[in-house]
């Protein structure tokens, strides 16, 4: 029994230092920094690739190429610009916008590569 009121010291030092301590937050990832989400792989898989999950090497080249024109046909029309800023043009990186592992969707799961229950469009 002599042990135990030795015990039970050195249990409230350990408690008292360990409380002591400064507290620091959990590890968490650090997200902060500039994000680029710089590529011309669409979200979901375009029409006529339906059960197609890559791009083949000349399809590819395509999609490169017409991807400046597909960015136009976005922009809005003349009477949505009386509401918002005017846009004259717009500007595409596609020299430093690539196809990721030329895959026709970020989208893998499911397998069409759409967002499930969004009917397709083109």
């Amino acid at each position: 029994m002599r042990s135990f009121p030795a015990l039970a010291v050195a249990l409230i030092v350990a408690c008292a230092s360990a409380l002591a301590q400064p507290r620091t937050p959990p590890a968490r990832p650090r997200l902060d920094g500039t994000w680029n989400g710089a590529t011309l792989t669409p979200l979901q898989r375009p029409a006529g690739f339906e059960n197609k999950a890559a791009f083949t090497p000349e399809e590819a080249a395509e999609y490169r190429r017409t991807a400046p024109d597909r960015a136009r046909s976005r922009l809005p029309s003349a009477a949505d610009r009386l509401t918002q800023a005017d846009v004259d043009d717009m500007f595409v990186e596609t020299e430093v916008m690539q196809l990721d592992r030329l895959r026709t969707s970020l989208i893998v799961d499911p397998p069409n590569g759409r967002l499930p229950g969004v009917p397709a469009t083109s």
